[in-house]
């Protein structure tokens, strides 16, 4: 829900214009008349659909000089997130960014300090704590101590990108499922678990054969002083999808279904019901992602998450180590 009127229009453009971009827009024209916010151009040397009525360029820094742009969300590849990111700054634009933000944490930082600088906003967009179930297990939990979290994810990965992706390029996406799916993951934990320090303990990542990132990984971690976890995830799972994350605590088990929209305690659903879904919807939580920037925009109030990116590179020093 958006907490604050809308005062005047807000010109926004989408660099990077993919798949992901596509749920952007579509989530972007879905709440203009709520949020304010309007679509007017997107930046990509490859654009997946020129049907929309925007403005189609090839160069991003076209829509940094236009005047009339007031934000950017950018979906580019992942080693692109900061160069882009510190021009759309210098230029004096709000700037929304996907995940994985950056692929280091001092390149976020710096980012961050430079949006204060400038009075500008600046908002990481990890889209799947935006779903209603995530922020009702987060209620439910509140005041519980939990002791346990076991985090199961299954999924084809090339249901979502060709075999020839980016996404399976190291040095262009940062890792694998890790990187890309458990950032995800851990975004919900610190949304649910808000001062929960995660700590990573062991770390067995696996790769397919042919590829050059972990398709696979288990990994084991702390929860603050009582707790302790683990995160068990696999690119190229056969079947429905699996994404749910269990929260265990003395006397009861919640488990939080992301594919069914689901939230049960003790087997007992609390929201949602079963239902033949099999892949995972990503337009409400793109949707619940908008709202939130629309907010921030509003209050003037950057929102920097910087503890899931911090988890996902530790999971890859551990492994080095």
């Amino acid at each position: 829900m958006i907490k604050s009127p809308i005062k005047k229009k807000i010109n926004l453009a989408l660099i990077g214009f993919g798949s992901i971009g596509l749920i952007h827009a579509a989530a972007l024209r879905k709440l203009e008349k709520q949020t304010g916010i309007v679509l007017k151009a997107v930046a990509d040397p490859k654009p997946k659909n020129k049907s929309l009525n925007l403005l189609y360029f090839q160069d991003y820094r076209k829509i940094l000089e236009d005047k009339n742009i007031n934000v950017v969300t950018i979906a580019t590849p992942p080693n692109t997130h900061y160069q882009i990111t510190k021009e759309a700054l210098a230029a004096g634009k709000d700037v929304l960014l996907e995940k994985p933000p950056t692929l280091r944490i001092e390149q976020l930082s710096e980012l961050a300090g430079i949006a204060t600088k400038n009075n500008l906003v600046l908002f990481t967009a990890y889209h799947a704590c935006y779903r209603p179930e995530v922020d009702l297990a987060g209620q439910e939990l509140k005041d519980k101590k939990v002791r346990e979290v076991e985090i199961s994810y299954g999924e084809y990965v090339l249901n979502y990108h060709n075999s020839q992706g980016w996404i399976f390029n190291p040095e262009i996406a940062g890792g694998g499922i890790i990187m890309d799916s458990g950032i995800n993951a851990i975004s919900i934990i610190q949304t649910v678990l808000p001062y929960s320090n995660l700590r990573v303990i062991k770390t067995k990542l696996s790769k397919k054969s042919n590829f050059k990132v972990e398709t696979s990984a288990e990994v084991n971690f702390t929860l603050g002083e009582i707790g302790k976890g683990v995160l068990k995830m696999n690119w190229f799972h056969r079947g429905d999808e699996i994404r749910q994350i269990t929260f265990r605590t003395e006397n009861d088990i919640y488990v939080l279904d992301i594919v069914q929209n689901q939230l049960t305690k003790n087997g007992v659903p609390l929201m949602g019901q079963d239902d033949e879904r099999r892949m995972v919807d990503m337009n409400i939580e793109y949707e619940g992602v908008y709202k939130d920037f629309t907010d921030h925009l509003i209050r003037r109030e950057s929102l920097v998450r910087t503890k899931e990116l911090k988890f996902v590179l530790d999971v890859y020093k551990a492994v080095e180590n």
